[in-house]
């Protein structure tokens, strides 16, 4: 049977190819679950109008991650934290301390898309990557400092 995907299938092919399948499998499980639909004249006619659509959008979100990008770049977020004399943390700086630091800017991120590893447990300058949209990635510079501790007089 053929079929048309509306989204990626591992091993098979991606999102708006038609391809090849057996029957049980596009009737069981790809139709209902709305993973593809039967590759018919006005199945094929509707899906052409819907990517031109998606298209469109997906051009919109991809200039508007690039916005963000150029938004972001050159720009270091620097936090101030308690440490102790060797440059350890108490504590950590977090994924969300940083998304925090970057919206007092008004640029809202997304933490999960944040790709740090662990959580910063040291004073230094680090390089966090973030991806902002599949095509456009940028590493955001965030310096740890520690916190100046008030002198009692």
């Amino acid at each position: 049977m053929q079929i048309i995907l509306r989204e990626d299938l591992q091993g098979k092919g991606k999102a708006g190819e038609i391809i090849e399948v057996k029957d049980g499998f596009a009737r069981n499980y790809l139709i209902p679950q709305g993973i593809a639909f039967p590759a018919t004249d006005s199945f094929i006619n509707v899906y052409k109008e819907e990517e031109k659509s998606t298209k469109r959008i997906a051009e919109k979100l991809r200039k508007g991650a690039i916005s963000v990008q150029a938004a972001l770049e050159g720009k270091v977020f620097t936090l101030k934290v308690k440490s102790g004399e060797e440059g350890k943390l108490f504590g950590s700086v977090t994924s969300q301390n940083i998304v925090d630091e970057v919206a007092k800017v008004g640029i809202e991120l997304d933490k999960k898309k944040l790709k740090l590893d662990d959580n910063i447990k040291e004073i230094g300058e680090f390089e966090v990557p973030y991806k902002i949209h599949p095509e456009v990635d940028i590493n955001i510079k965030v310096v740890v400092e520690a916190e100046e501790e008030a002198t009692e007089e």
